[in-house]
């Protein structure tokens, strides 16, 4: 029971408090009215660990709020974005964190939450728009009972909330990140991921023909680099034969280039784009080209890995 409560100190209770109650945030210039739904906090007896409000505003208030990136809320801190924009006939709910550095602004943490935020005053530090984080905001749509009833949340997160599991996480790293994510993960493609070279690595299959693929982004310029690689390694005999292959290849394409890595031909191609076109349609489309050209030369790779001395 020592050990359960000393982890507890630690890591702090975490609650969940009902409130509903009027609450005004302010900027310099914009005041932001919203109705306070719910506390969830996490604390000790001693300090504050956090401390997340769930806001409900009508859509006006929204868009208002929006322009001026209240709560941080800005274009480039969102993760993603809703096609279209929020129905303007939902109100728009926001779950926001209290920058750590200004839990001083709270009262003591055995204090009663509801009783101390049903008796703030509005122009207290604590209701300064800029100490607080917008971690995710959405609407909500209530389904009809006959279909099962319940509420979807729609919506985009920012890039203060915590990652969900390592696919969201390897999706912040980036835009070109969270596009080859979309591009392989989610469309459900065997893949690993291999920290140390910070590549995505999966087998593709065209045919008869496997083709191990490395990808990798490079999400400060907007690159992407595939590679593939034939999987039959070469045989001692035939290796200047194939730096020359390669170089007849390499006269034919467009895109990339075909060289020998350790004994085996490779293609490689990296590529580097205004930051409008980075999409999973881009890689999609930019590693579908590479495994077409290696599959297409890979007959001619094939006479060479695989002659008998």
């Amino acid at each position: 029971m020592l050990i359960m409560k000393n982890m507890e100190e630690q890591e702090g209770l975490q609650e969940v408090i009902g409130i509903n109650v009027p609450i005004a945030f302010h900027s310099i210039s914009v005041i932001g009215e919203f109705q306070l739904v719910e506390v969830k906090v996490s604390r000790t007896t001693k300090e504050w660990k956090g401390l997340y409000l769930k806001l409900k505003t009508d859509h006006l208030t929204y868009q208002k709020l929006e322009e001026v990136g209240f709560f941080h809320n800005t274009q480039k801190n969102r993760l993603e974005m809703v096609e279209g924009g929020f129905n303007p006939d939902f109100d728009v709910y926001f779950e926001i964190a209290l920058h750590q550095e200004h839990h001083e602004l709270l009262p003591a943490p055995t204090e009663d939450l509801e009783t101390f935020f049903k008796n703030l005053e509005k122009e207290v530090p604590l209701l300064q728009e800029k100490y607080w984080k917008a971690l995710f905001v959405w609407t909500e749509i209530e389904l009809d009972a006959s279909i099962g009833g319940g509420i979807i949340k729609v919506g985009y997160k920012t890039i203060f909330s915590e990652p969900s599991n390592e696919i969201d996480a390897l999706k912040r790293l980036g835009a070109v990140s969270a596009a080859i994510v979309i591009a392989l993960i989610e469309s459900s493609f065997p893949v690993d991921y291999e920290k140390e070279s910070e590549c995505f690595l999966l087998n593709l299959r065209m045919e008869n023909s496997n083709y191990l693929v490395f990808i990798k982004g490079d999400n400060e310029n907007n690159g992407l680099t595939v590679r593939l690689k034939y999987p039959a390694r070469l045989i001692p005999e035939t290796k200047t034969q194939a730096v020359t292959l390669s170089e007849e290849i390499n006269k034919e394409i467009n895109l990339g280039y075909f060289s020998i890595e350790n004994e085996h031909f490779e293609y490689t191609h990296h590529m580097i784009v205004n930051r409008d076109l980075v999409s999973h349609y881009w890689v999609t489309e930019t590693l579908l080209a590479g495994l077409s050209l290696m599959h297409h030369y890979a007959p001619r790779f094939e006479a060479l890995c695989l002659r008998k001395s």
